[in-house]
């Protein structure tokens, strides 16, 4: 074998110095010399250093001045090798819909080649930052096999870890005060997670104190006032959207901060200056949209004017930390499944962003945590991929085959009408793409080519012929497009979020969910295009029609619904909406609708692992058929003879923390 072959596209990346995207897009506009090996996956590449090295000469003019970037080949080119590449987060992460890039290379903005040097190298998954008063220590959230999630300290440079809490239940987004004597953290329960209790703990451990209780959301941030007398959390009750709270530590009087506008979402993830005057937040309104806003605040640490956008407001932006003398702030930018991006911008000026780094690949809930010229970020890396059960009447299924075995996230399974094929959603070729592969898992072929837009969901027609899917970043649109391949085809967009595509039975409508009424419903339109019309009116999530035409199942989507959501259903001619059953279906995508029969993902009679379980609508049975071991990620689909159920699952999820010297 030649020594100088690169053998992945993350190494032909970082040979050259750039992003996987951009020599993605070298290969099909310049002619970068990559090969692909025969009968094996799509995503499976490789070239030749000699070959790129030539192709670079006869391009060095052209691309140089495109990227505005250092020579490739100099010293300070290899610090990109240093960077830790990473997967997804916790809880709600990788339960809700993907998107396309925020940033690209050709943006203009030059990185400043910051090392990341590990902080944790546990076991498990570190998560949610926070540094000591003094810089000497870092709380965080320890996810730690076989044990339950605690809050636990660290002395930087040191590799023993000390134990804060040690409740059993689920302890998250731990807070360091400013005076240093406590700890403010989010308690939930990993079993009947539908609230959490905001408490404080003494920094060396202790007796807990209750503060407040919130909803789960995106996000469980907490900052504290600067004399830590208050707290700030983000307090949630669905179905309003989030709002910012301060409690008083001594008398737990309780006052609102922002007010965000009606409609899913709200504000997060609080950041309070130094001199305690300004609070930075994240505010979403609906879908994956975010933006990291500013409220100056008065003397009496009340709202003065508005709330100021500080980043844009068609991407996901997330996780402010404000610098150490209090004129700029740190956030972060990305998409689940691509790698996120750190930036510092200015907290009084119009000046554009300046990008820092490469991270990992979380979504919703990374954490930043700064101590003058120091900063502690999460570093994520998740293997999702898609399984396969077989399904017998007559016995129970316990044990599933990996279909896709690439190290980014595979989901959204669908199986063709014919069962021959599937097309599920992959970020494995640097943004979110519809692929298609055989029923066994091989033959792997791209679809969409997106790109920053972004391909999810996939749903085939009832003929075979053509594929939905929701595409756009931040907030989606409904495309279809050839089975085979091509240009897709707009058949709604907007500015609200629409998602999730089906087709009526006939194949001659297109089912989806849209929060275009202020909150998440299901609408319809012809597959042809036109205008679109509302279904449900009482909420709406994840549309499929039943094979005869006769109904519209669907779940409802609220915070929290990653923990489930009861199944409903409306007649295609109208009519009341009715509760088909109680029983929470895990994800709220996760159900197929067959003749007479629902399938669905939920608790496992274990207690403690997921399954698959079917509803006979005719007389109500209802009873578990497999088991899918953890917490299954996102989509479920079941072959028509009902023989086959496809779901993805996690089969790794890892994180450390990582500290950056700032420039």
């Amino acid at each position: 074998m030649r020594n100088d072959l690169l053998e992945s596209w993350k190494e032909i990346a970082a040979y050259l110095d750039r992003g996987v995207r951009t020599v993605q897009r070298w290969e099909k506009q310049e002619g970068l010399p990559v090969k692909r090996h025969t009968h094996e996956k799509l995503g499976t590449v490789y070239a030749f250093q000699t070959e790129i090295d030539e192709w670079w000469e006869s391009r060095r003019a052209a691309l140089t001045k495109e990227n505005s970037r250092t020579d490739w080949r100099s010293s300070s080119a290899w610090s990109y090798r240093s960077l830790l590449v990473v997967g997804a987060c916790f809880v709600a992460l990788v339960t809700i819909g993907s998107m396309g890039f925020i940033w690209s290379e050709s943006d203009g903005a030059t990185p400043s080649q910051l090392r990341a040097i590990p902080i944790t190298t546990l076991s498990g998954s570190e998560y949610f930052p926070s540094f000591s008063p003094d810089g000497s220590q870092v709380a965080f959230t320890w996810i730690a096999p076989g044990k339950p999630v605690d809050i636990y300290t660290k002395t930087v440079g040191s590799e023993s870890v000390h134990q804060v809490t040690s409740d059993g239940g689920v302890d998250l987004a731990p807070a360091w005060s400013p005076d240093g004597r406590w700890i403010a953290f989010l308690r939930g329960d990993r079993i009947r997670d539908r609230k959490r209790e905001v408490l404080v703990v003494p920094a060396q451990g202790g007796s807990t104190r209750k503060l407040g209780e919130t909803h789960p959301d995106w996000g469980p941030f907490l900052a504290w006032e600067r004399d830590s007398g208050g707290l700030i959390y983000s307090w949630c009750k669905p179905p309003k959207p989030c709002r910012l709270k301060l409690v008083d530590m001594k008398t737990l009087e309780e006052r609102m901060l922002t007010s965000p506008p009606a409609g899913p979402g709200g504000d997060t993830a609080p950041a309070l200056s130094p001199d305690g005057r300004s609070l930075l937040f994240v505010r979403r309104s609906g879908g994956h949209t975010a933006c990291v806003y500013l409220q100056r605040m008065d003397e009496d640490f009340r709202p003065a004017g508005e709330a100021k956008p500080m980043t844009g407001d068609a991407e996901f932006a997330t996780a402010p930390a404000w610098s150490s003398d209090g004129l700029g702030f740190f956030y972060m930018t990305g998409d689940v499944g691509v790698s996120m991006k750190l930036w510092k911008t200015e907290a009084s000026s119009g000046t554009a962003p300046q990008f820092l780094a490469t991270l990992g690949d979380t979504f919703f809930e990374p954490g930043l945590t700064v101590h003058e010229d120091r900063l502690i970020a999460m570093d994520l890396r998740v293997d999702t991929n898609i399984r396969s059960l077989s399904l017998d009447e007559k016995e129970f299924a316990d044990s599933s085959v990996t279909l896709t075995r690439s190290n980014r996230i595979d989901r959204f399974p669908h199986i063709s009408p014919d069962g021959s094929e599937v097309a599920f959603e992959s970020t494995r070729h640097g943004g979110s793409e519809i692929l298609v592969m055989d029923a066994a898992g091989s033959n792997v072929r791209q679809v969409t080519s997106l790109g920053v837009d972004g391909a999810r969901t996939p749903r085939w027609s009832p003929d075979g012929s053509q594929i939905a899917f929701s595409g756009g970043a931040p907030r989606g649109d409904i495309y279809l497009v050839s089975a085979s391949g091509g240009e897709p085809k707009l058949v709604f967009g907007g500015p609200a979020d629409d998602s999730l595509p089906s087709w009526s039975s006939n194949g001659q409508d297109i089912y989806f969910t849209s929060d275009s009424s202020g909150q998440y419903e299901v609408w319809t339109i012809a597959a042809g295009g036109g205008e679109a019309s509302q279904v449900t009116s009482e909420g709406g999530y994840r549309p499929i029609a039943s094979p005869d035409g006769s109904f519209v199942y669907y779940t409802k989507r609220q915070s929290g619904a990653v923990h489930g959501s009861p199944l409903w259903r409306v007649s295609t001619d109208g009519g009341d909406e009715e509760q088909v059953f109680a029983t929470p279906v895990f994800h709220p995508e996760n159900f197929e609708v067959l003749e007479g029969k629902i399938y669905y993902a939920s608790s496992s009679s274990t207690g403690k692992t997921k399954g698959i379980r079917v509803f006979d609508l005719a007389n109500g049975e209802d009873r578990e058929i497999a088991h899918t071991g953890p917490a299954p990620s996102t989509g479920l689909s079941v072959s028509r003879d009902g023989r086959i159920v496809l779901f993805a699952h996690t089969d790794s999820r890892e994180s450390d923390l990582v500290e950056f010297k700032l420039p």
